[in-house]
């Protein structure tokens, strides 16, 4: 049952497509003022988060993020979600429970996909 399982998630075809760090992409429609940013994609959130570095380290805007945490994805990733985690609280960031928005969730502890808030604090 468990390999059934894993061999649910191999990918069976490649396709390529550009991709473009969403700090780049902020940075060139000029977008200010920023309240909410909604991320899911299916386990690779860390690395698009990583792409708003840029972003956070010219503004003290921090926006709402709305992210799906996918605690499978991290491994084949080589990262952890401890590093997610301290990556989002050097930019001021903590994880919220989504319904409860004043509960704090500790990512490391998700079991399956989870959506969270990211809350600057």
């Amino acid at each position: 049952m468990i390999l059934d399982t894993l061999h649910e998630h191999i990918p069976r075809e490649t396709i390529e497509v550009p991709i473009k760090r969403l700090d780049d992409y902020i940075k060139k429609r000029n977008l200010e003022k920023i309240s909410l940013i909604k991320i899911d994609v299916e386990g690779f959130e860390f690395p698009v988060l990583k792409g708003l570095k840029n972003y956070f380290e010219i503004t003290r805007d921090r926006p709402m993020i709305i992210c799906e945490i996918v605690p499978s994805a991290y491994p084949a990733l080589g990262e952890s979600r401890l590093q997610l985690i301290e990556y989002m609280k050097s930019y001021g960031y903590w994880a919220y429970n989504i319904m409860n928005p004043k509960l704090k969730v500790d990512i490391t502890k998700l079991k399956e996909g989870t959506n969270i808030i990211f809350r600057a604090v």
